[in-house]
């Protein structure tokens, strides 16, 4: 297929949106499709946007200037000059904006692990918290625009999906395609075991992530300390965040960010998935949760909460905690494998396969592939 990608940043720089473009892109290129990027899109903010976020801002609110319908607007615009004259078969996007702003007759296919709520009084995203009510108005407005513009909705979670359907959008499609594992996996990954664990002499854990308040890096470090107070020698490795001036117990080991684009980085990161024997990451929400599939493709088991898009990432890699548990449950769960090391291996084995099944690129592309075929199909008949 012949595929222009829009996107608002540089699908080809792995560092921007957690590396999904980049990946996603690739695979596509090397199950031998044409793809046209149509990002980054670098356009001014509309006089009224400025004014919007001015006004939410000295109201002490949060607004987001690329979901309101003005900058949609100046977007699909932006799009729309970039697609004169191309040779496609269909847009991709992974933004409501563009999807829904964007003018072509051409299918539009919309692919993301990102939704705004339908209703904004339950919203469970910290990153959501506070905005204004033309802000809530807005978002909703540009996020329904985008799916009733798309010719398919993809999403990479069940919850994403589960929100759009409360939107209640007639004739609106949409399916559930799990994201894969931004990484390169290794060629070869085994299955973990308590035995590997006693060798060691240490139990590994790993966190990974920026936002230590949002990913709860605090239950992860409350975590590790009681185990090493009931007799097990944990260790705790981050990324992402690092606060090593505020833990400074020896057991606890701050990487700090670690880019993919940096070989030397990349690897020590690959060198932490295999040396690491559980995945603690305890989000309050995550759109989808790229972290867990990715330590499933070293089959890692995942312990973390029972929220949004947890349920399809984590899925059966690992346990899901009720939000309102604490590190107790964690240390709970790890000594439970600790005691029955057939059911750690399980989790493990489990991991693996649903890395191999479901959550890789190669496998979500075959998939995207033939929704966007069968849209391109229905779009050609119906003409």
């Amino acid at each position: 297929m012949k595929i222009a990608f829009a996107t608002i940043g540089d699908a080809r720089d792995v560092r921007w949106g957690s590396g999904t473009p980049f990946f996603l892109s690739r695979e596509l290129i090397k199950q031998g499709h044409i793809v046209h990027f149509l990002g980054p899109l670098v356009v001014r903010l509309p006089f009224l946007t400025r004014v919007f976020k001015r006004l939410s801002r000295s109201a002490g609110k949060k607004y987001f200037s690329y979901r309101d319908p003005f900058i949609g607007r100046v977007l699909g615009r932006a799009v729309e000059r970039k697609l004169v004259q191309l040779d496609y078969d269909v847009l991709l996007t992974n933004d409501f904006c563009l999807a829904g702003y964007t003018r072509t007759e051409k299918p539009i296919i919309l692919y993301t692990d990102a939704i705004f709520p339908y209703n904004y009084s339950e919203n469970v995203h910290p990153w959501l918290d506070n905005i204004s009510v033309v802000g809530v108005i807005f978002c909703q407005l540009t996020t329904r625009r985008g799916m009733q513009n798309s010719d398919q909705c993809i999403f990479a979670s069940y919850y994403g999906q589960s929100e759009a359907v409360k939107y209640k959008l007639p004739g609106v499609r949409s399916v559930v395609i799990p994201y894969g594992a931004n990484i390169d996996p290794p060629l070869k990954a085994n299955p973990r075991s308590i035995d590997r664990i006693y060798k060691k002499k240490v139990l590994d854990l790993l966190f990974i992530g920026k936002d230590w308040q949002l990913k709860g890096g605090d239950i992860a470090v409350k975590t590790t300390r009681i185990l090493n107070e009931k007799g097990v020698k944990a260790a705790l490795h981050v990324v992402g965040a690092d606060l090593s001036d505020v833990y400074v117990e020896p057991y606890i080991r701050f990487y700090g960010l670690l880019n993919k684009d940096r070989e030397a980085e990349c690897v020590k990161l690959q060198e932490l998935f295999e040396l690491c024997d559980v995945l603690v990451v305890p989000s309050r929400a995550e759109g989808y949760g790229l972290v867990f599939v990715e330590a499933a493709a070293y089959g890692i088991p995942s312990l973390a909460y029972d929220t949004t898009g947890t349920k399809t990432s984590v899925g059966t890699n690992g346990v899901l905690f009720d939000i309102s548990e604490n590190e107790e449950a964690f240390v709970s769960q790890i000594q439970l494998w600790l005691e029955q090391p057939s059911l750690y291996q399980q989790y493990s084995n489990r991991a693996l396969q649903n890395y191999h099944d479901k959550a890789n690129w190669a496998q979500a592309i075959r998939q995207l592939v033939k929704e966007m075929s069968d849209a391109l199909k229905l779009k050609q008949d119906a003409d």
